[in-house]
């Protein structure tokens, strides 16, 4: 601190500008937890070292706590520089690193402040770069950001939005709508997914994009997932007990909520509770969940014990990995809508859609559009061999009551399920 009130001193005297770089190891508690403290301090020693190493001579390094330095970059002619520096450093912070025996690799995301323009206090510029750190991290980790206004601007507004969402989840306000999942070929509704919507008092019936960006970053996801595997649940034994067909309920599950150790347990619990055969139940995930894979793999074999069915939600948009595909426990692919919304004047999208199916027949998987809304996309699914479809070309998200009322009148067109 005192070393940076210096800095800020001097250029103050000279008209010139001082860099602050906030820095965050990325999952330094994984590497805590899994190979222990002392193995951690190791790595801050030896990070500690890399960074070091990459500034100059006059700029200062120094450690604040925990996984977390700074950097005090002095007489800063031009903001690339400083970008430049914040490369570096990552760039260094990467290089495989053994220790314990084991080589591993880390990153790191780095916030940019710069006085004065950010902050003429030292309080207000570590403001400014830790604002930044979080932007950095929210982008993808292992890069750089600078502060701005806006980044402030937005911060405001997610700790709003964080405050709001909490209130409505306490108050009740969140409710579930579904989409049904179609058989293309008679039409009888197979399945449907519950899709969460916020009834706000003032904004009206709000969607997921109101929800789920601000209660991943917070951490109220976890809540909120456990509250719609309940409801859904609840609202699928709700249409049995009314006579209705069966039907699966898909239901998405975040990766924060995919933990060995909590979702089993309350799913096994839930489904005591209410009576709904686990064969009704399909959990979709994504393909970025796959990226934790030791843990993904733990918590599906054991939704598989349980009878669940397991989808794999937008596929062919993110973390693919064949291997996974096969050794993973997972029933049905859902082809994501980027691709089926451009058939059939895209010849890509139409190649690569029918690589997926043909690749979930070989692997015995089960395969679903998302996102058909003509015959056309329809025709071209169908003529390659994909049975279900899901789209607003057979209806769109609806409420309970109207799911009830499609049940009813297509009830002569339902296949026998297990």
């Amino acid at each position: 601190m005192d070393r940076l009130q210096q800095a800020m001193n001097a250029a103050q005297r000279r008209n010139g500008t001082v860099a602050l770089l906030f820095i965050d190891l990325d999952h330094f508690k994984r590497i805590n937890d899994t190979l222990g403290h002392s193995v951690g301090d190791e790595l801050l020693q030896t990070v500690a070292k890399r960074m070091r190493l990459a500034v100059r001579q006059e700029d200062t390094v120094a450690r604040l706590g925990g996984d977390e330095f700074m950097v005090i970059v002095d007489r800063v002619e031009q903001p690339v520089s400083v970008a430049e520096l914040s490369n570096r450093i990552i760039a260094r912070i990467c290089a495989p690193i053994a220790l314990a025996g084991i080589e591993f690799t880390v990153s790191a995301s780095v916030g940019i402040s710069l006085f004065p323009d950010d902050g003429l206090t030292k309080d207000d510029l570590i403001r400014a770069a830790d604002t930044a750190m979080y932007v950095a991290k929210d982008d993808g980790r292992n890069r750089f950001a600078f502060y701005t206004e806006e980044m402030t601007r937005k911060a405001t507004l997610y700790m709003e939005r964080d405050r709001d969402l909490r209130r409505g989840f306490d108050m009740g306000e969140l409710v579930l709508h579904y989409q049904p999942q179609i058989d293309m070929a008679s039409g009888a509704v197979l399945g449907v997914e519950a899709l969460i919507r916020w009834q706000h008092p003032t904004a009206g019936l709000l969607g997921p994009d109101a929800v789920i960006p601000i209660s991943e970053k917070s951490g109220l996801i976890v809540p909120i997932g456990e509250w719609v595997l309940r409801e859904a649940c609840a609202q699928a034994c709700a249409w049995r007990r009314a006579g209705l067909p069966p039907l699966r309920m898909a239901v998405n599950v975040s990766a924060r909520q995919m933990n060995p150790n909590r979702l089993p347990q309350f799913l096994k619990t839930l489904l005591d509770e209410t009576g709904l055969p686990p064969e009704r139940l399909e959990i979709e995930i994504t393909e970025s969940t796959l990226q934790n894979e030791d843990d993904c793999l733990a918590t599906l074999l054991q939704l598989k014990r349980l009878g669940l069915m397991v989808a794999i939600d937008d596929f062919g948009t993110g973390y693919s990995c064949m291997g996974s595909l096969k050794s993973l426990p997972i029933d049905r692919l859902k082809i994501d809508r980027g691709f089926i919304r451009d058939i059939p004047e895209d010849r890509d999208s139409e190649a690569i859609t029918e690589a997926i199916i043909a690749m979930a027949h070989r692997l015995n998987r089960t395969v679903i559009a998302e996102g058909v809304e003509t015959l056309a996309q329809q025709d071209f699914l169908r003529s390659r061999g994909c049975r279900e479809g899901q789209g607003y070309l057979y209806a769109r998200p609806m409420a309970a009551a109207a799911v009830a009322a499609l049940l009813a009148e297509r009830s002569c067109l339902a296949p026998e399920l297990p």
